[in-house]
């Protein structure tokens, strides 16, 4: 079985080669010879090459995999952290964002989170994408990108381990940075991990498309999405290169390093029939090159357990030997476009120092005339913002206004906004939008949970008295007084989706302990001592939020 692929192997060469020679392989820094004897197309292997893919280990591989499907505990932020799920948007999406992040700083690799907020297909979507660098040393313009998507989904969103569907691909440009963060380049290499993917490629089209406004020349794209599963023992793989000639190339390249390295895997390259529903299809749609390396999926050894179609995508399921050759190739391209320096061993790029006196962000004008001061705060609201207040629950959901408007970088999407910071609540202004969202509530629930409970918080218990209900967007259940009340007051816009179960918390203003769950624009707290409708309460979240970024303004 091993001598007929590596037959079909050599025969896809051959044609790949004649293709590639009428279509401009010079273009690319490096070179594919025809064997004059057996007219089979080979490349050279390169010595520096061959030892650093020789220390790619299939332990390594299963030993992340592992990690970010929750067969094990990880660290993040020094916690200890189990990941049922990385669906974007969701606390342990996030999570696991911060993961790849802390990974890649770990190297000395300088590390950028890109936020992104979706639009058209995928509107009221936020996430963001991972990015690890090593500049070029001789035009550090010219970019090549390793990435795969981070985010894993399956019908019970609280429950998507996503082993193979794309820790397997994660996995792979995790060690690829590993591994070639000693080496000078001459040109740039970017390491991504992309999120939203399973919504509909969302991180990538942000991506694609702010790096085309750039005008970066990105020269080629390597997506690697699920390079661990398979079925029958012949190791096929799929390489989506679509009718490009410069995707094709690269698609070419990979094969010729499969055949170089002697890598068991039998390539066929994929061109008309190629798959768009992936992360490499919106660096297409910019005018990029770029291609995806995946298992047999589309020709008859697909993956049956993904996104638990049948239960489920969990490491028991994989190949990782197969995986570990996969990442071997994929590491192989990557280094042969971005022109590996042999015996050149970089400096790693240290991440950005913070400044310590933030940019100032201007303020925008409000709409709106009216205008109410508040002589309990000495703070006044006005326009725009004192309609909100007024039309969603004023003083009992919002509270009293504690400062007046101010700029703000949101630390969702990095994205400058006008804010006014209430007891209960922060209101953002977004002239993007029209009404009724033109201003939305920042999420405060979010922002104190991710701190306080950095792991998750251990003692929350679902509710599930009769009535109860599930959101399937985080997996979480609301029941009791607290879902009543979250259906009155506003629901998803006001208050957001729950992102915690119930759970006993002591708080932060008088000491107290009382039963609690949160939400991404708020907390509810049960106060059975009161009668209703204030035996729930909200807590100061705007009051903690203001002290922490504003101090006395």
């Amino acid at each position: 079985m091993r001598r007929s692929r590596r037959f079909l192997t050599m025969l896809f060469l051959t044609l790949a080669a004649v293709l590639g020679l009428a279509t401009g392989w010079s273009q690319l820094p490096y070179s594919i010879n025809m064997q004059a004897a057996t007219g089979a197309a080979t490349l050279s292997p390169n010595p520096v090459i061959e030892d650093v893919i020789g220390r790619v280990r299939s332990e390594e591989i299963r030993d992340i995999v592992e990690g970010l499907s929750g067969v094990k505990p990880i660290k993040i932020g020094g916690q200890d952290v189990m990941l049922k799920t990385r669906y974007t948007p969701s606390q342990e999406g996030t999570l696991s964002e911060e993961y790849v992040s802390e990974y890649f700083q770990s190297l000395g690799l300088a590390t950028t989170f890109q936020p992104w907020s979706g639009s058209n297909r995928c509107a009221r979507i936020t996430g963001r994408n991972v990015i690890a660098e090593i500049p070029g040393v001789v035009d550090p313009k010219r970019v090549y990108i390793i990435g795969g998507h981070l985010d894993s989904i399956s019908p019970r969103l609280g429950d998507a381990p996503g082993a193979d569907d794309n820790a397997s691909g994660t996995a792979a440009v995790m060690v690829a940075a590993r591994l070639l963060k000693d080496y000078k380049f001459d040109y740039t290499l970017r390491f991504i991990s992309f999120t939203g993917e399973e919504r509909g490629l969302c991180g990538s089209i942000a991506y694609s498309t702010e790096a085309r406004l750039r005008g970066e020349e990105i020269r080629g794209v390597i997506n690697v999405d699920m390079v661990g599963y398979d079925g029958d023992g012949i190791n096929d793989i799929e390489l989506h290169a679509g009718t490009r000639v410069d995707s094709q190339e690269i698609a070419e390249l990979l094969s010729a390093n499969i055949a170089a390295y002697q890598l068991d895997l039998v390539p066929h390259m994929k061109t008309v029939s190629a798959t768009d529903l992936s992360d490499h299809s919106p660096f297409w749609g910019q005018n990029y090159p770029a291609i995806a390396a995946t298992e047999y999926l589309f020709s008859g050894d697909g993956n049956p357990y993904i996104h638990s179609v049948v239960c489920c995508d969990v490491v028991e399921h994989m190949d990782f030997e197969m995986a570990a050759d996969m990442t071997q190739a994929a590491i192989a391209t990557l280094a042969t476009l971005g022109g590996i320096e042999p015996g050149a061993q970089a400096t790693p790029t240290a991440p950005p120092t913070p400044t310590s006196t933030p940019t100032p962000i201007p303020i925008e004008n409000i709409p709106g005339t009216n205008s109410r001061n508040f002589p309990e705060t000495g703070k006044s609201v006005s326009g725009l913002f004192l309609d909100y207040w007024g039309r969603n629950g004023g003083l009992q959901q919002q509270g009293y206004p504690i400062s007046g408007l101010a700029g703000e970088i949101s630390d969702l999407n990095g994205k400058p906004y006008t804010v006014q910071y209430f007891e209960r609540a922060v209101f953002e202004y977004h002239p993007e939008n029209s009404e009724p969202y033109n201003v939305l509530l920042s999420q405060l629930g979010t922002f104190q949970y991710k701190q306080k409970y950095p792991a998750g918080e251990p003692g929350q218990t679902p509710n599930t008295s009769p009535g109860s209900a599930l959101f399937q967007e985080t997996g979480k259940r609301v029941g009791g007084r607290f879902l009543r009340y979250w259906q009155e007051n506003g629901g998803l816009a006001q208050q957001g989706l729950p992102i915690s179960d119930e759970f006993e918390e002591k708080s932060d203003l008088d000491g107290k302990t009382y039963r609690v769950q949160y939400f991404e624009r708020a907390v509810f707290e049960l106060h059975p001592e009161n009668q209703p409708p204030f035996d729930v309460l909200l807590s100061q979240l705007g009051t903690a939020r203001f002290k922490q970024r504003l101090g006395n303004r």
